[in-house]
């Protein structure tokens, strides 16, 4: 209908079915935060594993603050198997982030980090007779 009317059509892809409710919605959130044509189909399966890392990682952190909390039981060994796994997560979402473009770094021009030419004074003039 929008096509036939001259509008553009959003071209975001949905979540996979594959995805449980809260990696779609984290799907979303991140399809959502990028321009319209950022994803290609060859990112999907990328951007899915992505997803399930990132809700894994909120479950694995939920457990350490419950595991750090506890008054008795308390075991150094478990605690380290959990922080483990908390790292590993955080190694994949970085790879994984990268992979798509998503970081901070990928997203900003060259051309926006740099100073204009002459945008400095120079502070003051250097006499090459003197030296």
């Amino acid at each position: 209908m929008l096509e036939e009317t001259g509008l553009a059509v959003d071209p975001r892809p949905d979540a996979p079915y594959e995805l449980d409710d809260a990696e779609a919605d984290q799907w979303r959130r991140i399809v959502n935060c990028m321009p319209p044509d950022h994803f290609i189909p060859a990112n999907y399966p990328v951007l899915a594993q992505l997803c399930r890392h990132i809700i894994e990682s909120h479950k694995i952190s939920t457990a350490i603050k419950a595991y750090s909390k506890r008054k008795q039981g308390f075991n150094i060994r478990e605690y380290g198997e959990l922080t483990k796994q908390q790292d590993a997560c955080s190694l994949a979402i970085g790879r994984l982030s990268r992979s798509l473009r998503l970081t901070q770094q990928a997203n900003f021009h060259q051309s926006r980090r740099l100073p204009k030419p002459n945008a400095y004074a120079k502070p003051h003039p250097i006499d090459d007779d003197k030296w």
